[in-house]
């Protein structure tokens, strides 16, 4: 397993060091923030962007690929019942292109959301499997993955309804975005060898990315720091990883500038420690 960054390219940010705006990459000096996050100990990046591209993607993808960092993802997240909200795609239509911007940059996976509502709302499950059905129809002709993030706020954000609407629309283009701590319950802490055992085994060959992120339980709420600031176990996570033959990228995410040297060193230690390399 090796590490990723979730990061947002972005036009108009001010100039500077890269990596100053971490985890925006400064669209007009990319090739730079590219080579500092390679350096920084990042082979691959999950790259997104909000509303329109600062740059023609198949440029993005060259800078990217001539520093050697593999592409892991592309974030194409939206609410699928409303336009408002601060997600890179605005909507369905944007989802749709960027799944042909996948395909225009060589990247296999896009990630986005199973629709933020109430799981038990025959009508909300209705809608979403709809839209979902259309997007997944896209990502066949394009042939690049769909992998919905793990989230128990969305219609569809669990391994079990995420795995039945796949086997449901009969394709093999859409699956998860392993990430653990986003359907975390506080009772889970207890168990968590178990937990993640749970749900990895559950997505099988449906898991198509992983996150690599923090939980914390306070007062109740759920809350989402970085690696190394919460209560999950890396060691068992990364464990249950490779014993179901994960070998790809954990990607580093909620972390800023001051917080990303941490949360890397935090997790390439439990790498070693889980792998013993």
């Amino acid at each position: 397993m090796e590490l990723a960054s979730f990061v947002t390219v972005t036009a108009g940010l001010p100039a500077g060091q890269p990596g100053e705006h971490y985890p925006s990459l400064r669209a007009e000096s990319l090739d730079r923030e590219v080579a500092w996050a390679l350096e920084f100990g990042f082979t691959g990046l999950q790259l997104g962007w909000k509303g329109a591209p600062p740059l023609e993607p198949a440029e993005m993808a060259q800078v990217v690929a001539e520093q050697g960092v593999k592409m892991v993802a592309l974030s194409a997240y939206t609410d699928f019942f409303s336009t408002q909200h601060n997600w890179p795609c605005r909507d369905k239509s944007e989802v749709l292109d960027r799944i042909a911007a996948a395909r225009s940059m060589g990247i296999d996976t896009i990630v986005t959301w199973g629709g933020f509502g109430d799981s038990s709302d025959p009508q909300a499950r209705q809608r979403v499997r709809a839209d979902l059905a259309e997007v997944v129809r896209c990502a066949e002709n394009h042939r690049v993955k769909v992998a919905l993030e793990l989230y128990d706020r969305c219609v569809f954000g669990t391994v079990e309804d995420i795995c039945q609407l796949a086997d449901q629309l009969g394709t093999p283009m859409l699956g998860v975005m392993m990430d653990p701590p986003n359907t975390m319950k506080e009772g889970d802490l207890t168990d968590l060898a178990g937990y993640y055992g749970r749900i990895i085994q559950g997505a099988g060959r449906r898991m198509f990315a992983v996150h690599a992120k923090d939980v914390l339980f306070e007062g109740g709420q759920r809350k989402l720091p970085g690696p190394g600031q919460g209560s999950q176990d890396y060691v068992a996570f990364i464990r249950a990883l490779a014993a179901a033959g994960f070998d790809g990228h954990l990607v580093i995410e909620h972390v800023n500038r001051q917080t990303v040297g941490p949360a890397r060193d935090y997790v390439a230690r439990k790498l070693k420690e889980a792998l013993g390399r």
